[in-house]
């Protein structure tokens, strides 16, 4: 199959190709022995077609399909591995993360159009096929094709059909809807969004860096934005928010709402010239591959895992620092979080072309994706944030601003969200942030600011260091080094005397495994055993599973439960290690 298609001159045309892999690296030397029923089954393929109703599939974005296969390969690991063959001859399945062939197609035809065909050999077209072999390490076990028809009917497409066609799928004015979610977005916080602040990054001596790494992963002047916030305005956009992609009724997407009763719309090549975005042909999210667990490894502590993958985790006070602003302003959150998987992937666009051993990587670049559509996406996806996950903060609201400025919306005469720490209309990622995330140590009223500032991160092992900023040299992302960022001793200074970390602080419990080795030292060395742990043990204890728990409260269970078991035990082993001799007074 594929020549006709990979050419267009098929029913399926414009394919494209990536690998998909597991979120979790598979242990080295791991393989998987094929029974007797796999070896009889070798020259056989199996293929099966899922076809869907416009209305079922309409929210069903490559994300979703992609995020579902994950989880799929992360708990049977042969599924990215590929075929080798013993000194015997036997087949035998090597796991070793190589990943899955994702494809992506478009197809002319409606679903009646393609059931009604006469001749079934046309379904061989939807499902994607390459022979295993000759060479077996290069072949994957598993291919995934996803179609998008781009024929709106089976009629002839004409200019007012599409403009029916989408006025059907959002409405040019505030509807019931629109109404149910905007109430649902007064009960979330719309605070100022936290912006880079000029002036820090130049004092750190990062500014350059941070600018540089925004436009490699193709985010523009997105850094340097700065706009305030309006609570009232942003509830609006977010709960009319609607993004249309490509077809054949309009050429280009766009981000639809309703501001003060009047509908807008912004294409996305107008939300990439706004911010500076790249302006690629894929609109949909990024994706996830296998490398990018490595590069994890490379810049951060520990293996990756995306609920367990903290900001303070990355050694870099330039990816750290630029991690922060992603979340801030890519994605809307207000608070430091853990690193997500779209975030790695960002990060990795920006400095790959630093590290040699990704040489051969087949990851797109930045330019490939259209960045204004993937903001888009997000902005008017977070409404089921709030339905689905009670979120309880918007940080979109900069963002949003700039958007409506563009637009023409009078702004003047609304209330301004302020920054609770100095009440203006600005929250800066600047010194005082820095010190209350323990990016640099503090607090900031025994900072000596004519001195250099003091950096705070974690080696491999999970020891906490400190180093001076700036030092240019150190944190210039002109090299592997500089991403990777393990400074030489003579780089390192020793812990101010001024500084106590949150997770050393009195009657404060460990909260996630970076405090572990310093939650140890906190405890003194005559502690007894009842004094080493808690008398209190509910926050331990998990509420019971509701028998008729859904599928989702089910995996939400277990990963508290596994969180909760974890703090747990590090708390335990913390207390043991520091069990002391009795020390008696003779009389």
């Amino acid at each position: 199959m594929g020549r006709s298609q990979e050419k267009g001159q098929g029913p399926i045309y414009n394919m494209r190709l990536s690998t998909v892999g597991a979120t979790r690296a598979t242990e080295t030397g791991t393989t998987h022995e094929p029974t007797g029923l796999d070896l009889a089954m070798k020259l056989h393929y199996l293929k099966a077609a899922y076809i869907y109703t416009p209305e079922m599939a309409r929210d069903l974005s490559v994300t979703h399909v992609k995020e579902a296969i994950f989880k799929l390969f992360d708990q049977i690991a042969w599924t990215t591995g590929r075929l080798w063959r013993r000194d015997s001859g036997r087949p035998y399945i090597k796991c070793n993360d190589c990943g899955a062939r994702f494809v992506e197609g478009k197809c002319n035809f409606t679903v009646e159009e393609w059931l009604s065909k006469p001749d079934r050999s046309v379904d061989e077209f939807l499902v994607y096929h390459q022979p295993v072999g000759p060479e077996l390490p290069f072949s994957p076990l598993i291919y995934v094709q996803r179609m998008k028809r781009t024929k709106t009917s089976a009629k002839k497409n004409t200019q007012e059909e599409g403009s029916s066609q989408r006025e059907t799928q959002r409405p040019k004015k505030w509807d019931k809807s629109d109404t149910t979610h905007y109430n649902n977005m007064k009960k979330v916080a719309v605070p100022a969004t936290q912006l880079a602040c000029p002036e820090t990054m130049t004092i750190l001596g990062i500014k350059a860096d941070i600018e540089g790494l925004f436009q490699n992963m193709g985010l523009g002047q997105l850094c340097n934005l700065k706009e305030p916030t309006y609570p009232e305005l942003v509830r609006q956009f977010i709960a009319s928010a609607y993004v249309s992609r490509p077809d054949d009724s309009h050429q280009e997407g766009f981000l639809a709402f309703v501001v003060q009763k009047v509908y807008y719309e912004v294409s996305f090549t107008d939300l990439c010239g706004l911010f500076g975005l790249s302006a690629g042909e894929t609109t949909s999210g990024l994706y996830w591959t296998s490398e990018l667990l490595n590069f994890w490894e490379t810049i951060g502590t520990g293996v990756y895992r995306s609920s367990q993958a903290k900001e303070s985790l990355t050694r870099s006070p330039v990816l750290r620092y630029a991690t922060r602003l992603i979340g801030s302003l890519l994605y809307g959150t207000t608070t430091a979080a853990s690193v997500t998987q779209w975030e790695l992937c960002l990060l990795y666009q920006g400095v790959r072309h630093l590290l040699p051993a990704f040489g051969n990587s087949t990851f797109p670049p930045a330019t490939a994706f259209n960045m204004g559509a993937v903001l888009a996406a997000n902005i008017a996806g977070y409404k089921g944030k709030v339905t689905k996950f009670k979120s309880n903060a918007c940080g979109f609201g900069a963002v949003i601003t700039r958007i409506l400025r563009h637009v023409g919306v009078d702004c003047q005469n609304q209330q301004v969200a302020l920054d609770r720490s100095n009440n203006i209309a600005w929250n800066y990622l600047d010194v005082i942030s820095l010190v209350s995330k323990e990016f640099i140590a503090g607090p900031h009223s025994r900072i000596d600011r004519d001195g250099p500032y003091v950096y705070v991160f974690q080696d491999r092992a999970k020891k906490t260091l400190y180093c001076h900023l700036p030092q240019i040299g150190l944190t210039a992302l002109l090299s592997e080094a500089a991403v990777e960022f393990l400074p030489p001793a003579t780089a390192l200074v020793d812990k101010p005397s001024f500084f106590t970390p949150k997770y050393q602080t009195k009657g404060k419990a460990v909260v996630d495994e970076e405090g572990e080795d310093e939650a140890a030292q906190a405890i003194p060395d005559d502690s007894q055993p009842h004094q080493l742990l808690p008398s209190d043990s509910s926050q331990y204890k998990l509420q019971e599973l509701p028998p008729n728990a859904t599928s989702r409260q089910q995996q939400h269970w277990r990963d508290q439960s596994i969180k909760t078991n974890n703090d747990m035990l590090h708390k335990i082993w913390a207390a043991i290690s520091r069990i002391r001799p009795c020390r008696c007074q003779k009389g």
